[in-house]
């Protein structure tokens, strides 16, 4: 039985690319829940008031 051999190469362009845009995602996803916060914080709302809200 042979076995299967790649050899695949990747530039470093694509990966540089691939690595923007997934870091992009990640930025957008973490940071997607603050504004509400900081929106209830800037209104004088206490933290603990924001609980389980976000």
């Amino acid at each position: 039985m042979a076995l299967w051999q790649c050899d695949l190469r990747v530039s470093w362009r694509s990966q540089l690319i691939s690595l923007g845009i997934h870091g992009g995602i990640m930025l957008v996803i973490l940071l997607a829940p603050w504004p509400a916060v900081a929106r209830r914080l800037l209104a004088g709302m206490d933290v603990a008031a924001i609980g389980g809200d976000i």
